[in-house]
């Protein structure tokens, strides 16, 4: 965006077969991503 950072919280799940990884699922804050970048700029 424009170079500003932002911090959020996020987690990650992860599936494994057979000593791999199968699948990822990723879950984010992105309210608290979308506060930081719009701040009070309605949406």
């Amino acid at each position: 965006m424009n170079g500003t950072r932002v911090v959020f919280e996020e987690n990650v799940f992860y599936q494994f077969a057979d000593g791999k990884i199968r699948s990822v699922w990723s879950i984010i804050d992105k309210a608290a991503i979308a506060e930081q970048v719009d701040g009070d700029r309605p949406r």
